[in-house]
């Protein structure tokens, strides 16, 4: 193996490795708990903190953030996929068998 080879070989693992973070930040942001991931957002009849004023919403859905996490905040399925996806990626990586010792 050439010296070329070897830095295409670095190379590749240090793009995987990027590819690995930013798939955690992603996840991150996506399982985070915030209005936009409950399962009752833009549902004023469930939501507290969404108010119909005069045929108009007002709430978090219409970008006020201040009510973030109330008493009934629930997580919705994409936020509970990312959060499953997140620990599983999080997850010591125990080494293969057969593999260096």
């Amino acid at each position: 193996m050439d010296i070329f080879d070897r830095l295409m070989a670095f190379d590749d693992a240090r793009q995987a490795e990027q590819r690995r973070r930013d798939r955690i930040a992603q996840l991150r942001e996506n399982s985070a708990q915030v209005c936009g991931h409950c399962n009752h957002w833009m549902k004023y009849f469930y939501c507290p903190a969404e108010k119909n004023v005069n045929g108009y919403s007002r709430g978090p859905s219409c970008g006020d953030m201040r009510a973030m996490n109330c008493s009934k905040w629930q997580r919705d399925q994409a936020s509970a996929k990312a959060l499953a996806e997140l620990q599983e990626a999080l997850s010591p990586r125990l080494p293969s068998e057969g593999g260096m010792t």
